[in-house]
């Protein structure tokens, strides 16, 4: 699938958003792939306001009586976050509380390492810093509902603690609708929400991105 949305405004007004967003991916009984990214821009009256782009990766293989491991990779870039790059790796074990045609909710746990590069040194954990790694735990859950025959809603949250002793954590939380207009095509809505509880000095804890758009379903 492919999405995007964008506004632009002249006159008055000199002001641009735009966000791309794809995902791509494959599944058989046993085991499933998916790749997805996204680009969000913002400018207006000459400033940029907004430059955030995000990748990553996630495999699942089942194991027999609703379990499942996963491994995930994920990278972001977020000028405005003072990250230059931000990448994390996971693994972990999962369960399947319900799954059926309609209805599907996971939970899952395990570990993971991320890594901070700073555009600007920033104090972090007590030290100023131009990087910061650390362990991570991973705790989270993920449900698709299809209440209608062209409607689906979906979330995802995940809360990370650090387990190198600072209490620090990191949540994302990501809730959608999707709305079919044809067998392809769909209007789609998407929140996210992001608290890191220590992102530095001069940088805000919570970042929450509300996204409207069309998304393109190519197979």
């Amino acid at each position: 699938t492919i999405g995007a949305g964008a506004t632009k405004a002249s006159g008055n007004t000199d002001a641009l958003s735009a966000n791309v967003t794809a995902q791509t991916g494959m599944a058989t009984e046993s085991r499933s792939v998916s790749f997805h990214g996204n680009a969000l821009y913002g400018r207006s009256e000459g400033l940029v306001t907004a430059s955030r782009f995000t990748a990553g990766t996630n495999w699942t293989w089942e194991i027999g009586r609703g379990h499942f491991a996963f491994g995930n990779g994920d990278w972001l870039r977020d000028r405005f976050a003072n990250l230059s790059r931000r990448t994390t790796v996971s693994t972990g074990l999962g369960h399947h509380l319900v799954k059926s045609p309609i209805h599907d909710w996971d939970i899952f746990a395990g570990v993971a390492y991320s890594h901070d590069e700073y555009i600007t040194a920033t104090e972090v954990d007590g030290l100023v810093r131009n990087d910061y790694g650390r362990p991570e735990a991973l705790l989270g859950t993920e449900s698709h509902h299809r209440p209608t025959e062209t409607t689906t809603l979906h979330q995802r949250l995940v809360v990370l603690p650090t387990l190198n002793g600072s209490g620090s954590y990191r949540l994302i939380f990501e809730g959608g609708l999707s709305v079919s207009v044809t067998s392809r095509l769909a209007m789609t809505a998407t929140l996210t929400v992001n608290r890191n509880s220590d992102p530095g000095v001069g940088v805000k804890k919570n970042d929450t991105l509300f996204v409207t758009g069309l998304t393109f379903k190519l197979d």
